[in-house]
């Protein structure tokens, strides 16, 4: 004669509930435990949390809202994403034929005028800081790499022991 089925939840299914509810726990631990070793990068101390140190420009407002001053050593201040590419395209600079937001153009007028007519490496400019470099002893008078020889630059840095294989990335760029 076989014994009728129960009804319920039997111990397997207990266990299972238990497990699940649980593991949220098991693993917050397991997360904590992980960032107090390390593994997630450092933390900061809590002197650094409670005094931040900011590269911004600390500014003094008068009781109207108006700026009166600034404290700096390098006069940075907060700007939104937005205001660097504006969506309004009649902000937009024309540049060698091209419409460009005002960022792309003063990056291109202060670091590489001749962007657009070399493949990223330019010849003249680099002929003229070895020049002045080399034959004149004069090193004031600006570097000769590019925007894209400077991104290479900061994509493979060099206090790596590999110098020679950034060298080799950086002329296949």
């Amino acid at each position: 004669m076989t014994q009728p089925k129960k009804s319920g939840i039997g111990p397997k299914t207990i266990k299972w509930i238990w497990a699940i509810a649980f593991a949220p726990f098991v693993l917050l631990a397991l997360m904590l435990a992980l960032t107090a070793l390390g593994v997630f990068g450092r933390m900061p101390s809590f002197e650094e949390l409670e005094n931040p140190r900011s590269n911004l420009a600390t500014e003094v407002y008068s009781e109207d809202g108006k700026v009166i001053g600034t404290f700096f050593v390098q006069n940075r201040s907060y700007v939104q994403y937005a205001d660097l590419f504006p969506a309004d395209s009649t902000l937009h600079i024309r540049l060698d034929g091209r419409e460009v937001p005002p960022i792309v153009a003063a990056l291109i007028a202060t670091e590489d005028v001749r962007f657009r007519s070399h493949s990223g490496i330019d010849i003249p400019s680099l002929a003229r800081v070895a020049v002045k470099t080399v034959l004149m002893q004069n090193t004031s008078q600006g570097g000769g790499s590019t925007i894209t020889q400077q991104l290479a630059k900061n994509l493979f840095p060099r206090d790596t022991a590999r110098n020679r294989g950034r060298v080799a990335r950086m002329a296949k760029l």
